[in-house]
């Protein structure tokens, strides 16, 4: 029933007076909502019928009557949040513009001091309980509005119980009447388009990627960005997904082109509009890599850092992006209340980095990566502008992809797990690290995925799909085979002895003879840093000094050595590099001068970098001095930490 239903006897049972009555009729379109609750609205505002005694009368609670519209859910994929959209309308009949609230600020109704309302909205008094009353009024004129699930996110979902791909502004699948929002977090780049091209001419296109510069350079990058997608399925069947991509070449060699090439397969990206960069905050790029689901993200610059604090936040950036990525870890958060934990942000697609170098770390980081080098004129420029220009095709592609992915989702999945071992198996007859016979397995996953696809769509026929698999497989070998290298390179233990090497070379350091004190070498303005035992062939080395000189070392190329010491002869120990002391501890003590001195034990081979080598060469390469025979050696000179 609503007002205009009322009687005149209903009116005078109510005992509504004559004025009461004709702000219900001018105000009936808001009254028929709150028909049935203890509220009314008219020009004194929204007012609450009170009981007093015998009598009723109404106690104005505000100027304004909150209008609920309707009811959002914001989804990301791991938390729900629901909103109220509300409107307003004054006492005076002005119409306010519908703003968004949170739920768990609606109720203290500081939101009404939004600045698009400009202060207009009131409470009376302000420090009363009629807020409560207020709130109570909004809960009930919510009942029965419309309520709206809103997706933060991209990757694939299932929405009333279909499988979907989300990405801005809709999704691809059965199901299109479905909202995503990625504005708030700046991705609203990637929505694919809503332009229809020949499938065939847009799997050549994504094809011709391939024939821009070497193979091993773009079929690496080609199978990832078929990949990406693929990860929510892979997590499925606990196939790990642990690496970042870093395209790696100096200023001019078209990586940050190449690199808005593949990203454009998801949005529209151009070299200066990549969605992250080592400019964003690590929350920033935690955020970025959550809400980009089976999508690949693309990160651009590293670069030589000018200053100190700036190669910090970047170096800080690029460790998040190996958690995130290579270790699938994030950083737990804590709630609102400040005492319960919320799981973290974790990265759920893929990811490609560009920079002019990549950052020094530790063995297990640098295989957590597959890094691809590009020079200065590898790029085909020609080919590039093409490729850019009709690069809307790439979208079209990428979005016809995803639709055969969800048609065949169950066969995919069935015999991923499968396929995947075989291809991993297969891998580690070449490579000894565990890391790199995954990469390589699930990279070709993504290729041959995509190949088939394009053989399905008639766009390469079967011999061609053949001799691209082979292809993609070889050339994935020679990129694994380079990042081998590196990664050996970038063992602590390699690091460690090629800088002693080095320094000994250029005499930033010297040894002494640990039983033949006469043929000491005249190195007063070098540093000393322990003994050569020429019966065992065998180094001891001071642990602070010779951990300090090679930091120092690699400090002044601007490289970061990684670990710290305790670390770093731990992992010497565990490399069999270094000779473990009394119980098995890292260092050892040596008698000098009567004195114990603490030392680490390695083998002189690794100091000085061939077997060939004896002291007695070392030692010809500097003036011998003849007083340094009858010098002894201060404990305090040396150091007697245990």
């Amino acid at each position: 029933m609503s007002v205009e239903d009322l009687t005149e006897e209903d009116l005078k049972d109510l005992n509504i007076n004559t004025k009461e009555i004709e702000e219900l009729y001018e105000y009936k379109e808001y009254n028929d909502k709150l028909y049935g609750t203890p509220y009314v609205f008219g020009y004194q505002g929204l007012q609450r019928k009170v009981k007093k005694g015998n009598t009723e009368e109404n106690k104005t609670l505000s100027n304004f009557l909150p209008i609920p519209i309707k009811k959002i859910c914001k989804d990301n994929g791991l938390e729900e949040e629901g909103y109220l959209e509300v409107a307003a309308v004054l006492n005076n009949r002005m119409k306010l513009h519908p703003i968004k609230v949170s739920y768990n600020k609606l109720e203290n109704m500081s939101w009404i001091y939004n600045p698009q309302w400009d202060l207009l909205p009131q409470i009376y008094p302000p420090k009363s309980n009629h807020k409560e009353y207020v709130y109570a009024a909004i809960q009930n004129l919510s009942n029965g509005i419309d309520k709206e699930t809103i997706y933060e996110h991209t990757g694939f979902r299932k929405v009333n119980k279909k499988l979907v791909y989300l990405c801005h502004g809709g999704a691809v699948g059965e199901n299109r009447d479905i909202k995503v929002d990625l504005t708030g977090i700046g991705l609203e780049k990637y929505q694919f388009t809503n332009k229809k091209y020949d499938i065939k001419e847009s799997i050549e296109t994504s094809l011709s990627i391939l024939d821009l510069t070497k193979k091993e350079i773009t079929i690496p990058l080609l199978a990832l960005t078929y990949l990406a997608p693929l990860r929510s399925l892979f997590l499925e069947e606990n196939i790990p997904l642990g690496f970042v991509t870093w395209l790696v070449g100096e200023s001019g060699s078209q990586k940050s082109s190449l690199s808005a090439l593949i990203a454009s397969h998801f949005g529209d990206f151009e070299r200066d509009t990549l969605p992250g960069g080592f400019k964003d905050t690590v929350n920033s790029i935690e955020k970025k890599a959550f809400t980009l689901k089976d999508t690949l993200f693309a990160i651009d610059d590293y670069y030589p850092s000018q200053t100190l604090q700036e190669g910090k936040k970047m170096d800080a950036v690029a460790e998040s992006l190996f958690g995130l990525y290579g270790d699938r870890q994030a950083r737990s958060r804590m709630k609102q209340d400040g005492q319960t934990v919320k799981m973290g942000f974790c990265a759920r697609g893929m990811c490609i980095v560009t920079g002019e170098s990549f950052p020094n770390m530790a063995e297990s980081r640098t295989a957590r990566a597959l890094i691809i080098e590009i020079a200065r004129g590898d790029i085909d420029l020609q080919l590039l502008s093409q490729i850019q220009n009709g690069k809307e095709q790439l979208s079209f592609c990428m979005k016809e992809y995803i639709q055969y992915v969800i048609d065949n989702y169950d066969s995919i999945k069935k015999n991923c797990k499968g396929k995947f071992i075989e291809y991993r198996n297969k891998a580690n007859q070449d490579f000894a690290h565990g890391r790199i016979p995954e990469i390589i397995a699930s990279e070709y996953m993504g290729m041959e995925l995509f190949l088939e696809f394009a053989n399905n769509k008639q766009a390469i026929p079967h011999e061609k799909m053949q001799q691209l698999k082979i292809e993609s497989w070889n050339d994935l070998i020679k990129a694994a085979q380079r990042q081998s290298m590196r990664t050996e390179e970038n063992r602590t233990d390699n690091m460690f002895f090629r800088a002693v090497q080095e320094l000994l070379e250029s005499k930033k350091i010297y040894l002494k003879s640990y039983r033949n004190h006469q043929r000491e070498p005249d190195m007063s303005l070098a540093t000393f840093v322990g003994y050569y035992d020429e019966e065992k062939q065998r180094c001891y080395l001071l642990p602070n000094v010779i951990f300090n000189e090679v930091v120092k070392f690699y400090g002044i190329q601007g490289t970061k050595f990684p670990g710290n010491a305790l670390s770093t002869w731990k992992y010497l120990k565990e490399a069999g590099r270094l000779f473990p002391g009394e119980k098995d501890r890292n260092r050892t003590r040596k008698s000098i001068n009567g004195k114990l001195v603490t030392f680490i034990e390695v083998m002189a081979v690794d100091v000085f970098g061939t077997e060939e080598r004896a002291f007695g060469d070392y030692l010809n390469k500097f003036p011998i001095n003849p007083e340094n025979h009858s010098k002894n050696i201060s404990v305090d000179e040396i150091e007697l930490s245990f």
